[in-house]
């Protein structure tokens, strides 16, 4: 009876792991796409770029220290509330009209330093995330219409702004005609 009782607890245990692994991977963060942009702007400035697609709202744009001291240096917006069109563009340490600073322990970008930024929002209801890593150099070297993005494989690359803002619309297009396929009764 004792020997059962250790087996049906090994089972037990066994069988909780596997439900908190399959409830785990389900419910991560969606994987990052290609939807996110950098563009120099005046002097030093930086814009962060995303989908322009109607199906798209972004929940908030980011930029953090990739490269930094132990504490997460961050600097991000959020909308107050849902009053009107969604900026598909923000402009790092600007605040755009209805939205709110909801992190802001950096205050400036240094030239020797690794940023990412980050755009969250959602398509049709579906979570979807993009980062892009960058540095003030690279920005730099940028020609004119030029955007640094992430490739599939997340590799920093750059590509025209025409090209990425159509790639990054297809893609939200692609998200948005995704539907989840039915589950099995």
């Amino acid at each position: 009876m004792a020997e059962r009782r250790r087996r049906l607890g090994r089972m037990t245990v066994v069988a909780m792991g596997l439900l908190t692994l399959d409830l785990g991977v389900g419910a991560c963060s969606p994987a990052p796409e290609p939807i996110v942009a950098v563009e120099p702007v005046g002097e030093g400035g930086v814009r962060i770029l995303t989908m322009t697609c109607s199906e798209f709202s972004p929940d908030n744009f980011g930029v953090h220290r990739e490269d930094g001291p132990d504490e997460l240096q961050r600097w991000a917006v959020a909308p107050r509330g849902w009053n009107g069109p969604a900026p598909s563009a923000v402009e790092v340490f600007r605040v755009p009209e209805e939205w709110k600073t909801y992190e802001s322990n950096i205050h400036d970008l240094q030239p020797d330093a690794t940023y990412a930024a980050d755009v969250d929002g959602s398509v049709d209801g579906q979570g979807v995330s993009g980062k892009v890593r960058f540095d003030l150099g690279r920005l730099a070297k940028l020609g004119k219409g030029e955007v640094l993005t992430e490739n599939e494989d997340h590799e920093t690359v750059t590509v025209s702004k025409k090209d990425f803002l159509a790639r990054a619309n297809d893609r939200c297009r692609d998200l948005s005609q995704k539907k989840e396929a039915p589950r099995p009764t």
